[in-house]
């Protein structure tokens, strides 16, 4: 904050508009204010993309797929499933599809226990009353079922529900068959003063916080040329091209075939580079969801 200065962090800002040319970038602003900036990194959730009117459109095939997930976060005593002889870890077919642990191995009193629905059982949880006290009697009562301890332990819990949320209207990205090799490229177009960032755009950690931040790390400003690539090789480049400069941790590749396509480069004067980033993960991915 320091670095960016405060005055810069508009917070309570909602925006309406994008417009982007081949001199800069504007902004609007539900305000009536417009800001003006060499590029725009969009870092909302595909699910609210239709709350900016985007000039130009965007295209209408950039469209990931969103899903729908709910957690409910136990707070609890301690971890007294293991007094059950249970493991925190459960999976079913139920209203709540999945249960953890959410603070295993770390220190200090108390302990988290996760619950985690997704799809048509992540209806149903939604559809459990809305008063906070009468959703986590719900929650109680259905994971009673398998863990009679957890009234005894239970301290307090909240219900998150991102799809219900205005600025989110989704949980996580969950890619349809071909959106990855169809919009990848569109998401991580290099020319344009119009650039995307979040963890729908990292294929590498998508639905996860560390895919938030791979992205955020590499957005950065035009590279003039480069081409994000996955595991599988650089955007920019056949398949198997024996140029093009891959390795499992690099994040960028600047290579000749990428670069030999883009508009108004010079293989020669704009020599090949590679960036790599490495970005922490945790034990239990999960935990981040």
């Amino acid at each position: 904050m320091t670095e960016i200065g405060e005055r810069r962090v508009l917070l309570s800002t909602p925006v309406t508009g994008v417009t982007v040319d081949d001199r800069l970038a504007r902004v609007r602003l539900a305000n009536g204010k417009t800001l003006e900036a060499e590029d725009v990194i969009v870092t909302v959730p595909p699910s609210v993309w239709n709350k900016i009117a985007f000039d130009p459109v965007l295209p209408a095939s950039l469209a990931p797929q969103m899903g729908t997930n709910v957690k409910c976060l136990i707070a609890v005593r301690d971890a007294f499933w293991r007094r059950e002889d249970l493991a925190a870890d459960t999976l079913s077919d139920g209203p709540v599809n999945q249960t953890w642990h959410g603070t295993d191995g770390q220190p200090g009193a108390g302990e988290a226990f996760v619950a985690f629905s997704g799809g048509p059982s992540a209806d149903v949880c939604r559809s459990w009353p809305a008063q906070t006290s009468l959703k986590l009697e719900s929650y109680l009562a259905e994971l009673s079922k398998v863990y009679k301890g957890l009234r005894p332990a239970f301290v307090r819990g909240r219900f998150m529900d991102w799809p219900s949320d205005v600025w989110a209207k989704a949980s996580y990205s969950f890619p349809a068959p071909g959106q990855v090799t169809s919009q990848g490229p569109l998401l991580w177009r290099d020319n344009s003063r119009l650039r995307f960032a979040g963890e729908h755009t990292s294929y590498a950690f998508m639905g996860y916080m560390e895919g938030a931040l791979h992205s955020g790390a590499l957005v950065g400003p035009p590279d003039r040329g480069a081409r994000r690539r996955g595991r599988e090789g650089c955007v920019g480049c056949p398949p198997g091209d024996p140029s093009c400069a891959t390795a499992v941790s690099a994040t960028w590749c600047c290579c000749s075939a990428s670069r030999a396509s883009s508009p108004g480069l010079d293989p020669a004067i704009d020599p090949p580079a590679i960036e790599t980033i490495e970005i922490p993960t945790t034990s239990n991915p999960s935990q981040t969801r």
